[in-house]
């Protein structure tokens, strides 16, 4: 079973886990938004680690806007360590799950203003570096299709 999305499959996954079912929940963090869900899918499925160009940092902190804060370090090498393992285990694990169940949290997403990326989390960064923008269910239909293809 591989379960991603919102903090719904955090908690389904944590009852299934502990009714001894071999899950996987979220190998980059909740993502609520579905933009991001199929994003985090397609870079799983890509054989591709997480490198420096991939961080972020602030305040001193090395962080990626496509995971959870729980992956942020002061050390940016460990903060990649964290990620690339957490993206490892997880490609294995997408690839070889019988059932894949995902939860859709909200139909927001948010950008960088800069570069125009689309974010899963934006790290309690300022409100104007982001476009917040409502995806419509064509939007979120096909970049779930094309994730899963």
């Amino acid at each position: 079973l591989f379960l991603m999305g919102s903090c719904f499959s955090e908690n389904i996954g944590a009852r299934l886990h502990k009714l001894k079912f071999q899950v996987e929940v979220n190998p980059f963090g909740i993502s609520y938004n579905p933009l991001s869900l199929a994003w985090n899918l397609e870079r799983l499925l890509d054989d591709r680690p997480f490198t420096l160009t991939d961080l972020s940092c602030s305040s001193g902190r090395f962080f990626s806007y496509n995971h959870h804060s729980s992956f942020t370090r002061r050390d940016p090498d460990a903060a990649l360590a964290a990620m690339n393992s957490a993206h490892v285990r997880g490609r294995q694990r997408l690839k070889s799950a019988k059932v894949l169940f995902l939860t859709l949290g909200s139909a927001y997403a948010w950008r960088l203003k800069e570069s125009g990326a689309l974010v899963a989390n934006c790290h309690k960064q300022p409100a104007h570096l982001f476009d917040k923008t409502l995806v419509s269910a064509t939007e979120i239909e096909e970049a779930l299709d094309k994730a899963l293809q």
